[in-house]
């Protein structure tokens, strides 16, 4: 599995570290790998996943503005993929969000703190993110 291993349209070359137990596995790794066909790139973020991925983002920063999600998940690869594919996809997310914020903030899972929405400890400890 490589994560993160560049960023497009920032970097376009990048990373990736392999680490094997024994020396066998590291050459069966290094031919795969290094010699062999690359796989394709491919994303783990669906659409009907999205208030899973909301709740992923909010439990790893102390705050978003609720009106910047969009722009964040259209700069994974994911979001990419999908933007370019749909040029519809990054209105209807904006959308999608919207109502998933109003949604967390009614059942008292998310809470404003200034401009910034965060979790509320309720939705943390819920989750077991905390």
């Amino acid at each position: 599995m490589a994560g993160r291993a560049g960023r497009l349209g920032f970097n376009e070359i990048g990373k990736a570290i392999i680490l094997a137990d024994t020396p066998v596995e590291r050459a069966q790794l290094f031919h795969k790998y290094v010699l062999g066909r690359p796989e394709d790139v491919t994303s783990s973020f669906k659409q009907r996943d999205l208030p899973t991925w909301i709740l992923r983002l909010l439990s790893q920063v102390r705050g978003v503005r609720a009106e910047d999600i969009p722009g964040l998940l259209v700069n994974t690869f994911g979001g990419y993929s999908a933007s370019r594919a749909n040029p519809q996809w990054m209105r209807q997310i904006e959308i999608d969000i919207s109502a998933l914020v109003t949604r967390l903030l009614q059942a008292g899972l998310a809470e404003h703190d200034g401009d910034l929405l965060h979790l509320t400890l309720l939705a943390l400890y819920a989750s077991g993110l905390r």
